[in-house]
């Protein structure tokens, strides 16, 4: 019976260091006392860490949806029209219900459209992870008399082992399958979740232009406000002028304090001179000075407001764009730690294969030395704290 065995490519400093190693580890006395170190070694408390990242996703998850939740409020006013062409629907509704497609036969190939939870699926995906732990456990823990001594050293019984490796090795290769569709999906969800981040910084790019662009209209705004008040005071000026001119004209001895008077009260003098300039030719350009200072008061005003909404605006799109960048920073960290639970299901596979690697060397047959059987207890205490670890990774797992 043949089979397939992967190879499994190491850095140049891992070869390089089991060159240099190689010899130097080949003692007997190094491997016992190695053997008795690993059997001192609790790998529990990695797997409890591994159960406070869990539990740091499916947070993550939760905060998420609350976060976009405020964002969806945020873009759903009047002021952030501007960026509602940017994905038709609420943020927070796309995010908890992600569109997944998947493939049934029956009778023929035909495709069904569901809609699941994001965390749902995160969930569905653990408890898939979950039960291959317990089933790997069991497994490895049923095979573990295959890494015994007496089996190598009863030449009657190494045939009967060799059939045993063999059969091992094909099961081994279906859990490497399982656990690479399993990492697969967990990839494909870490995926779909940086997919819905770049339309959130979509946004922020977006935001971020409009914010110049609104920059850009506050700055002449404020150049306008500038100039209509410049205009403002010239023909204020002028009125003043023609106000003081009737008053030196009208009476005797009070120039002085008629120009006292037009400066301390303009409008006063104005509407006081505005009574008899309607009676001589002068008082036409008078009155359209007047009606002058009131247009440009009422753009003044108009100006004033919008600086002030351009501002209110600025200051909101500024609020909006570090929500949504601290959003943005949500996902890129449930995407990484998604990655990360993904990524030890790749270390799995990645001991399963070199496992199959190690038996087919025994399966090749050789003289049996004793430095081999050392080896063998080394490997049968590693798989039997990989038991220990499996064991620990399904109880945590399916308490959460």
């Amino acid at each position: 019976m043949q089979t397939t065995t992967s190879t499994i490519t190491l850095s140049p400093a891992v070869l390089e260091h089991q060159a240099q190693l190689k010899n130097q580890l080949e003692n007997a006395e190094l491997h016992e006392h190695f053997a008795t170190a690993l059997q001192n070694v609790d790998p529990t408390s990695e797997v409890l860490s591994l159960k406070e990242r869990i539990q740091d996703i499916r947070v993550g998850f939760r905060d998420l949806s609350i976060s976009l939740g405020h964002l969806d409020n945020k873009l759903n006013r009047r002021k952030f029209k501007f960026l509602r062409h940017i994905g038709s629907k609420g943020l927070r509704p796309r995010w908890d219900f992600f569109q997944e497609a998947s493939c049934v036969k029956h009778g023929f190939l035909h495709l069904v459209m569901t809609f699941r939870n994001t965390l749902q699926r995160f969930k569905t995906l653990l408890d898939q992870s979950q039960l291959n732990a317990t089933d790997a456990s069991a497994f490895l823990r049923q095979n573990l008399h295959i890494f015994t001594d007496e089996h190598v050293q009863d030449a009657e019984k190494v045939g009967a082992l060799k059939q045993e490796i063999e059969n091992f090795m094909t099961i081994i290769g279906s859990r490497i399958d399982h656990a690479g569709k399993l990492r697969d999906s967990l990839s494909r969800l870490s995926d779909d979740i940086r997919l819905f981040g770049r339309e959130i910084s979509e946004k922020v790019e977006y935001a971020q232009q409009h914010n110049e662009s609104l920059f850009n209209e506050l700055s002449e705004a404020y150049y306008k406000l500038q100039s209509l008040e410049v205009n403002l005071q010239s023909v204020t000026e002028e009125l003043s002028d023609i106000s003081l001119a009737c008053f030196n004209c009208l009476s005797a001895g009070a120039s002085s304090a008629a120009f006292f008077f037009v400066k301390l009260a303009p409008h006063a003098a104005r509407t006081a001179v505005g009574s008899i300039l309607d009676a001589v030719p002068q008082g036409i350009s008078a009155a359209r000075k007047r009606a002058e200072v009131t247009r440009l008061r009422v753009q003044i005003q108009e100006t004033r407001e919008t600086i002030s909404d351009l501002r209110k605006n600025h200051t909101a799109v500024n609020e909006l764009t570090q929500l949504m960048q601290d959003t943005n920073a949500q996902v890129a960290n449930l995407a990484v730690n998604i990655d990360a639970l993904s990524n030890i299901w790749r270390y799995i596979r990645t001991d399963m294969v070199e496992l199959r690697s190690l038996l087919g060397t025994v399966v090749g047959g050789g003289h049996i030395t004793e430095l081999f059987l050392h080896k063998l207890t080394i490997t049968r205490t590693v798989y039997r704290k990989l038991v220990v670890a499996l064991e620990e990774y399904s109880r945590e797992t399916a308490a959460l």
